[in-house]
């Protein structure tokens, strides 16, 4: 029941974690900040639903709203503020990432790493089985994302840096934090290979196009091996 219970959390998360990176994307000049009330219950019913998609998407959502990576966004700042704010009113009465923390008696659980296997060299083997073209792939593509690109930046930078900085001294649950860039990364994958779909009309671009779209799925293919 724990298991199904997570699952659950972690797919609802997703759902609303795009959901509020596609409100991001849909902003307008127009909008008020009566925007943010929707934008806030998507941020409220990620904290609650899954811990490291709610840091992930949440944090990133929040900073790009502020900032969009040319200049300072004022109304987006005040109304990313005021979230925060009404998260941290609303704090008694959450749960998930806002539950009080019980400390441990044998010591911190969170605990600095040098890789998702605390071995560098084993940790860019991991990550190479794991991302494969992902990571490549994915940063060409974030250029065509347009308006969405910063948001997506901070999402891969901050999922990837967590992910391979921080480790969970009783469990791999630090891995989550990658698996959330992951999918950034592959929808940015995605938009890299539409932007060339026009072209494959050539044979020999259509067999690239083709080959490219199984390097990228490699790394899907091959997680169980980096895992053992």
């Amino acid at each position: 029941r724990a298991a199904h219970r997570m699952i659950v959390g972690a797919a609802l998360c997703m759902t609303l974690g795009l959901a509020a990176y596609v409100m991001h994307l849909g902003r307008t000049r127009r909008d008020g900040l009566l925007r943010f009330v929707a934008l806030g219950v998507l941020i409220v019913g990620l904290t609650t639903a899954h811990v490291a998609i709610a840091v992930v998407f949440g944090g990133a959502v929040m900073a790009a709203e502020a900032f969009d990576g040319r200049r300072f966004q004022r109304r987006g700042a005040i109304g990313a503020l005021l979230v925060c704010a009404a998260l941290l009113a609303m704090r008694p009465w959450l749960g998930g990432w806002f539950a009080p923390i019980q400390g441990d008696a044998d010591g911190p659980s969170i605990l600095l790493s040098w890789g998702p296997v605390d071995d560098p060299l084993q940790s860019l083997s991991w990550l190479a089985q794991t991302l494969g073209l992902l990571l490549p792939l994915g940063l060409l593509g974030v250029s065509r994302l347009g308006r969405g690109r910063f948001a997506a930046l901070l999402v891969i930078a901050s999922g990837l840096g967590l992910g391979c900085t921080l480790k969970y001294a009783y469990s791999w649950d630090m891995v989550k934090f990658i698996a959330v860039a992951e999918i950034v990364l592959g929808l940015a994958s995605g938009a890299f290979l539409v932007s060339y779909w026009p072209d494959a009309r050539q044979p020999a671009r259509r067999g690239l196009l083709a080959l490219a779209a199984l390097i990228v799925l490699h790394a899907g293919l091959l997680f169980p091996l980096a895992t053992t």
